[in-house]
């Protein structure tokens, strides 16, 4: 999906802080919640959008999408893990 090289350079746009690869369990627990219209964004908005993987900081507090191979670290995109 995103090789080591680009994840190794990759920053949380907020901190500063290094991204890891979300686990395949929580991808799954997030896209339920998106189903589920619990998901929100930054902006406390509905994530309508499925996810194919995410980005998070070793918190875990906010994912940063990844939708067709692309991470989005688009602050008003994160996905509150708080909410799901």
């Amino acid at each position: 999906m995103i090789s080591n090289e680009l994840l190794s350079i990759l920053k949380c746009p907020v901190t500063g802080s290094p991204l890891q690869l979300a686990e395949d369990q929580l991808v799954s627990k997030v896209n339920s919640a998106i189903d589920e219209e619990r998901a929100r964004d930054r902006l406390e908005q509905k994530v309508q959008e499925q996810v194919e993987g995410g980005l998070t900081t070793d918190e875990q507090t906010w994912m940063y999408p990844i939708r067709d191979g692309i991470p989005t670290l688009v602050l008003e995109e994160a996905i509150d893990l708080n909410s799901i």
